[in-house]
Parts: C-alpha cells; sequence; structure tokens
C-alpha cells in the first residue's frame, strides 16, 4: 500500500458483494441463512420457479417463495431471485426430450402474456412496493430490488430454444414488468457447453445478444456460471465477457459471477471440477 495506508487506485467494493447459493434454499432453517451471514454474505440467490408458484392458469402459490424470503430476510441477507420454468399449461412443442420448464416464454402471444403477468406478481408481493411486506409486519422489510431473467439460458438443460434474439424479447418484458425499483439481471451463462448440441459458448451467446437493436437499455447487469476447474481458470473467462462487453460499449454495466462452486465433498470426488473437499475449498477461495 502507499504510505497513506490506502490504495486509491483499487476499485470501491460494492456493498453487497458475497453471495450464495443454497441448494433447496426452502428447506434451509433460518439458523443456517443466518451463520451465512455472520460468515458474510451478503445475498442469497435462489429460484422462484414459475411451475411451483403458479398452479393453474392464474392461479398462484407463493408457499415455496414466502418460506426463502421469510428467512432471508430474518437474517438481514438481500434476496437476489432468478425467475425461470415455464408451466406445462403454457409449453411449446413439449415432448419427452423436450420438458415444458425449458420452454423459453417468448414463443407465442400466450407464453409473452402469462410472463409478464408472472413478473409482475412477482414484483407486487416482494418488490419495494409489495404486499408480502404489507401483511407479514414482523418480518424485517429486505424487498427484491433485482432479479435474475432466466437461469443458464444458452444452455439445453435449461432452455429451449437457445436463441438471443428470443432471449432479447423475454429480457424486454421482464424489464417493462419489472418496473422501476427493481434491477433486471441477465441470465447467467454457462461458460463452456460440453458438446455443441448443448448450445453456444457463452460469449458467443452474449455477442448475438448485444446485437438487437436498443437491448443495453432492458437490463442492469450481465452474468456468468464458469465452473472451473481452478481460481486460475476464471481469469480467462471473465476477460472474455468483459471482452465482449467492451466491444459493444457496455464496459460499465455490472458483471457478475452468479453460479460457481467447489463442493465441501472428500474421498473419491474429492478435487474435481466441482468438488474439493475442505482444503481444497480454502484454497480456490
Amino acid at each position: 500500500l502507499p504510505a497513506g495506508g490506502v490504495d486509491r487506485r483499487a476499485p470501491r467494493v460494492p456493498k453487497v458483494w458475497y453471495g450464495m447459493l443454497p441448494q433447496l434454499p426452502e428447506a434451509r432453517p433460518l439458523a443456517e441463512y443466518r451463520t451465512m451471514k455472520r460468515g458474510g454474505v451478503d445475498s442469497v440467490r435462489f429460484a422462484i420457479p414459475w411451475d411451483q408458484v403458479e398452479r393453474a392458469p392464474g392461479v398462484y402459490d407463493f408457499s415455496l417463495p414466502d418460506r426463502i424470503i421469510n428467512n432471508v430476510a430474518r437474517a438481514g441477507l438481500e434476496p437476489f431471485p432468478v425467475l425461470n420454468a415455464t408451466p406445462s399449461f403454457y409449453g411449446v412443442n413439449c415432448t419427452p426430450t423436450v420438458d415444458c420448464f425449458r420452454s423459453l416464454p417468448v414463443q407465442n402471444a400466450q407464453q409473452k402474456a402469462a410472463w409478464r403477468r408472472f413478473v409482475q406478481v412477482i414484483v407486487n408481493r416482494y418488490g419495494p412496493r409489495g404486499r408480502y411486506w404489507a401483511t407479514h409486519r414482523g418480518v424485517p422489510r429486505r424487498p427484491v430490488r433485482m432479479i435474475q431473467a432466466w437461469n443458464e439460458v444458452n444452455f439445453s438443460f435449461f432452455t429451449e430454444p437457445r436463441s438471443p434474439t428470443l432471449y432479447a424479447q423475454l429480457v424486454k418484458i421482464t424489464n417493462a414488468a419489472a418496473g422501476r425499483g427493481v434491477k433486471v439481471i441477465l441470465s447467467g451463462l454457462f461458460a463452456h457447453p460440453i458438446r455443441r448440441s448443448q448450445g453456444p459458448e457463452a460469449t458467443t451467446f452474449l455477442h448475438r445478444f448485444y446485437r438487437v437493436r436498443g437491448i443495453k437499455k432492458h437490463f442492469e447487469g450481465t452474468a456468468l456460471h464458469p465452473y472451473a476447474d481452478d481460481a486460475a481458470e476464471l481469469r480467462p473467462d471473465i476477460r472474455g465477457i468483459r471482452r465482449v462487453m467492451r466491444r459493444h460499449g457496455d464496459a460499465r454495466t455490472p458483471f457478475y459471477l452468479t453460479e460457481i462452486g467447489w463442493g465441501s465433498a472428500s474421498g473419491p470426488a474429492r478435487d474435481t471440477t466441482f468438488e474439493k473437499g475442505p482444503r481444497g475449498q480454502v484454497r480456490e477461495l
């Protein structure tokens, strides 16, 4: 550090910086969320699956997101939901090999209208002016201030079809439905699908997405799911996304890693891409 003890050239770290994505977040007790908070976690990312909330057309069941929001807020954490998973009654081209939940909901007018309503319903319940906070006065106000529009939109496991132009339509609808006070973050892109048939590389998809006229004004963050073998491998993936953003004049837009994980499993599974064991976790972090 310089003589004054502060490196004024260093970038300012955002107030909310480090987050977690718990497995089965609705089943985690409040004590676990409080442990996250004590450990320095600021934000919790979790899915609000459309197909588990809208049980029939226009019939909504909020029991699952209510449980998560309750614990996240009580622990003093910021909620960061990702919205995806199309209900079967809105699906398009569903087959035994193409599950309805993957159907990107902009392929006909009915899907577009239903997705718009779903985003509005979630924001109207959990957003800054959400009804949830008025009816749950014992819960500290931690409204949803940003949502992620879909998950791994370039990867066949979550999305069909994997189309940058169709995804741009979804982002525009999401942004309009969310309104002011709620930021829209792009889907976390899976860095490297194993096979070409599974979808394009994250950088390829993002470049094609940016080519949609006027799209930059409809979102406030890009995101990546690198799942690298080790921390050193993160650098080229992150730099690749930033290069695409700079190429399209969007270098100042925030960039997030919304999924990354090196699990604590030990034994034969240890020190793989996904499992490092506790010592490996410490090393990579």
